[in-house]
């Protein structure tokens, strides 16, 4: 199936990024950083532009059948 590939790798990567930016974001705000509003607003913005990249590739949902929703939602 090559369109589940065009789908999973970017989502790896915006997974990875958003992921990572949650637990920056996590540990300013635990230490009370003064960037740490900044890093959420970061954190959040990079979030939903991989969610919305994940939209982007609704062609390749039949592919995964009903697990379609794992990695949308």
């Amino acid at each position: 199936m090559p369109g589940i590939t065009e789908l999973a790798i970017p989502a790896v990567y915006g997974d990875l990024a958003a992921g990572l930016l949650a637990f920056i974001a996590l540990i300013t705000l635990r230490n009370k950083w003064g960037v740490a509003l900044m890093m959420v607003w970061i954190f959040n913005i990079v979030g939903t532009i991989d969610l919305l990249n994940a939209r982007r590739h609704i062609d390749v949902a039949p592919n995964f059948g009903s697990a379609w929703y794992i990695p949308c939602f």
